[in-house]
């Protein structure tokens, strides 16, 4: 990959890490949500300006991107204040769609009575 591939894959993972939405990074780093996604998904090919907002937020909230360590990667570092609220958010995320899908969420012996009936002459 290139570096720009590289430094590219490391915003989303950094933005992954802390548990982020695109929009998340977009309210906190100031450079609109659109150009998040499609930097994402290359594209577009990262502005200096846009990536140092982005880096810079992504500071803020306890990440540092390392390019090129290992060789040919990157590496993250998140603080522990960060680790904390990313455990915090997806846990809040993971509750909300099990509370948004419970109607499919099926009790096994459910499924089993549904069974029985089915084969039932």
């Amino acid at each position: 990959p290139t570096q720009e591939e590289m430094l590219v894959c490391a915003v989303r993972a950094a933005r992954l890490a802390l548990g982020w939405t695109q929009g998340d990074l977009a309210a906190a780093s100031g450079v609109s949500e659109v150009s998040i996604a499609r930097l994402e998904t290359f594209a577009i090919s990262p502005r200096l300006g846009t990536i140092s907002k982005i880096q810079g937020a992504l500071q803020v909230a306890g990440v540092a991107i390392t390019i090129n360590q290992p060789a040919g990667g990157f590496s993250l570092a998140l603080t522990p204040e960060a680790v904390a609220g990313s455990r915090q958010r997806l846990t809040q995320v993971v509750a909300r769609v099990l509370k948004d899908h419970q109607h499919l969420i099926r009790h096994p012996t459910n499924h089993l009575k549904q069974e029985k009936r089915r084969n039932v002459p």
